[in-house]
């Protein structure tokens, strides 16, 4: 959500004539909110709900990408070490695994990649939601075993002795964005593409490369972000790209399909899900 509250904050929406306003709410009310009119705009990840609204009818879109972690980033699933070794995928057969959503997040899609690498059944194990800020402390005092670790939750426990990090996001592959509405999608088809623009042009102009290295744009971004400059700048600058990545739909879909959350009778083609003309009209390149 960074770049959109940059945007925000730097007026990029209003250099499009345009007048966000930005509510939070819980992840699994904003596809119903977009489905009644009262949203036009999700910015989140294309979660189980997202895809089951999508069955079910609703006009939904993926439509931008958001960003992906840096390479030497440990955004992802850390385990507690068992009996002084580290901690493997395999200890974690009939335990409790924390995370943010659960079982309907995008990062069920790593996880199942990462948990059928090392010969283990995602069925095996079952997702406990929790407050981002309460994941490290249970995982702390042993009430879970392991737990998804965001930015930058994962830098207190990093390099301590007792914890093994175990499976990353996708390597240059962004699983969240921006998710259009039917308002948009029907009937503001050119506020979409001024939205998207002004997101494009936030990011080229604030957030490409090491931005969290200069001074005056760390700052406005933790303070777009409502975060401490010195915890935001714990971790290294996310690389944002808008740039949807075919198959990761697909991918989505089948790890929703092996947790049992997504309710559809087929996996939907990635011309049911996702719209890309809207960032290649707004870098003025041909959609496809």
């Amino acid at each position: 959500m960074a770049n959109v509250r940059l945007a925000i904050a730097s007026g990029e929406f209003e250099k499009e004539n345009l007048e966000v306003e930005l509510k939070q709410v819980p992840a699994a009310d904003s596809i119903n909110l977009l489905a009644s009119g009262k949203s036009d705009i999700s910015v989140g990840a294309p979660d189980s709900a997202f895809f089951n609204g999508l069955a079910a009818g609703i006009d939904l879109r993926w439509v931008l990408g958001n960003y992906f972690s840096a390479d030497d980033s440990k955004a992802g699933l850390w385990i507690r070490d068992v009996n002084g070794r580290p901690g493997k995928i395999s200890d974690l057969k009939g335990k409790n695994i924390g995370a943010i959503v659960g079982s309907g997040s995008v990062t069920m899609y790593p996880l199942t990649h990462g948990f059928a690498k090392a010969g283990v059944d995602i069925d095996d194990v079952k997702f406990q939601s929790l407050p981002a800020a309460d994941l490290v402390t249970s995982l702390e005092n042993g009430a879970i075993p392991a737990a998804w670790l965001s930015d930058p939750y994962w830098t207190r426990i990093s390099g301590r002795d007792g914890y093994t990090f175990a499976v990353g996001q996708p390597p240059a592959e962004p699983l969240g964005g921006i998710i259009f509405g039917p308002n948009m999608l029907r009937e503001k088809g050119d506020a979409g593409v001024a939205f998207v623009r002004a997101l494009v042009r936030t990011v080229n102009t604030y957030l490409t490369g090491d931005y969290k290295a200069d001074p005056k744009v760390a700052a406005s971004v933790a303070d777009a972000v409502e975060l401490p400059l010195e915890i935001m700048t714990r971790t290294p600058s996310l690389v944002f790209d808008w740039e949807i990545r075919e198959g990761t739909t697909d991918l989505l879909q089948e790890s929703f399909q092996k947790t049992g959350v997504f309710k559809g009778s087929r996996i939907l083609p990635e011309s049911e899900v996702v719209d890309r003309s809207y960032y290649a009209e707004a870098v003025g390149q041909p959609a496809g």
